[in-house]
């Protein structure tokens, strides 16, 4: 269960206004605490910041973030975990760590993935809660934002923009495994 600490945080995310990404307004707790952090790290003058999100598709948004910066040519990383089922509701846990090598923003860097007009061409499947992949970066002053779902995704895995998201997304049954372990203390 949550603390006293998550459930203020819960009820403070629940009145807080809108936060937007290039034109997209949101208020969900991961995006919230994602752009603060991301305007925190501006202001002290980061240049390279990556935040991607994933909504796992289980009829109710359970998902979390990374948010990934080079900061004194070092790389760093929060996740931002949230939970929607079993009486749990909100991000349950924020991860921090300093990263051996920052893979995915080189790999959106190096191969100018904000000039990519095109998207991963769509699958030929529907299905009303497909997971959701979203992608914002901030570059020297330069901000881009792309969302991919799961379906087109897997219907066309060589496309650039898909090659980012696997180098991001955490296969769908470790992540419950992580957080199930995280419960139980282990």
């Amino acid at each position: 269960m949550f603390s006293d600490n998550d459930r203020r945080l819960t009820f403070y995310l629940l009145n807080l206004p809108p936060v937007t990404y290039c034109n997209q307004s949101t208020r969900h707790f991961v995006d919230v605490i994602a752009r603060d952090k991301i305007d925190s790290l501006k202001r002290i003058g980061v240049k390279k910041v990556l935040f991607y999100r994933d909504w796992i598709g289980t009829r109710s948004f359970n998902g979390y973030g990374k948010l990934i910066w080079i900061q004194n040519e070092k790389c760093f990383q929060h996740q931002l975990n949230f939970e929607n089922y079993d009486g749990r509701y909100g991000v349950s846990s924020i991860d921090k760590s300093e990263l051996k090598t920052c893979e995915a923003l080189e790999f959106y860097i190096t191969n100018k993935i904000d000039t990519v007009q095109s998207s991963p061409k769509e699958s030929e499947i529907f299905m009303s809660h497909a997971s959701d992949h979203f992608i914002y970066t901030s570059i020297d002053g330069n901000e881009n934002c792309f969302n991919v779902s799961g379906l087109d995704l897997n219907a066309d895995s060589a496309h650039i923009k898909s090659r980012l998201v696997d180098r991001l997304r955490i296969p769908f049954g470790d992540y419950f495994q992580m957080l199930e372990k995280r419960r139980k203390g282990k």
